[in-house]
């Protein structure tokens, strides 16, 4: 099984509410994720220099019946959308991360 992934703002996740969802993604209409596989990218294209953020490894079997692979870049490679909140319980890990100016992680402590 591939690992899900989603970055979320620190100041989004209520780590004790029963589901989540990002600010705004009612008005997108599904959850951006990611797999293991397209995480650097991600990080680099998105969160360069960001702090703050938290990477939620998702339980994607869970959420099987509310995610849909599209090419919302129009660069021919699928990710996952999340169409529906995340369930607390479907979050399996959360830890916090930032990226340097080049979208790397730094490590904790740096």
């Amino acid at each position: 099984m591939k690992t899900l992934y989603h970055v979320a703002q620190a100041r989004s996740f209520d780590p004790t509410a029963a589901h989540y969802a990002p600010p705004g993604w009612e008005g997108e209409g599904f959850i951006h994720c990611c797999w293991a596989d397209q995480l650097s990218g991600v990080l680099a294209r998105y969160f360069r220099g960001e702090a703050n953020l938290l990477l939620l490894t998702l339980d994607a079997p869970a959420l099987a019946g509310w995610l849909k692979e599209e090419d919302s870049t129009g660069r021919g490679e699928a990710f996952p959308h999340c169409y529906g909140v995340i369930p607390r319980s479907a979050v399996l890990q959360c830890q916090p991360l930032a990226t340097d100016d080049e979208g790397r992680l730094l490590s904790e402590g740096s």
